[in-house]
């Protein structure tokens, strides 16, 4: 009989917290959300700007990976898909540094159609410039 060995290695991932234990404390932290609001409660809550549960808008196959710069300076990272598949396929790309470059250039969403792997880059609305008559 043959068979493959597998080693389990524990990775260290840092301060990992359910969404329950991080009750009240979404918008003065910096987070990585994973998951979308209707699995993830802490969405909602870390900022107005993540879409909501019954706002959600995305089909099956695209995720959503959007950055938040909060008003106290600290920051929120939504990684969601929209189902469990789309979600761990961007979480992947996530963890691909190189990948989100536009995200420090002034991309605050990117969506990511899982079947292609490729990105759209949703740029933040530009400041209304006030005209005068």
């Amino acid at each position: 009989m043959t068979g493959d060995t597998v080693i389990l290695q524990r990775i260290d991932v840092g301060a990992t917290k359910l969404a329950s234990e991080v009750a009240g404390l979404e918008a003065t932290q910096n987070l990585l959300l994973v998951g979308g609001p209707c699995a993830n409660r802490a969405v909602e809550a870390a900022s107005a700007d993540f879409p909501t549960c019954s706002g959600w808008s995305l089909a099956p196959g695209e995720a959503l990976i959007q950055l938040v710069n909060q008003a106290d300076g600290h920051v929120a990272l939504l990684v969601a898909g929209t189902t469990a598949a789309d979600t761990r396929a961007a979480t992947k790309l996530v963890a691909e540094q190189a990948k989100l470059k536009a995200l420090a250039n002034g991309v605050t969403k990117q969506v990511l159609t899982v079947s292609t792997g490729t990105l759209m880059d949703m740029k933040a609305p530009a400041a209304e410039v006030p005209t005068t008559p």
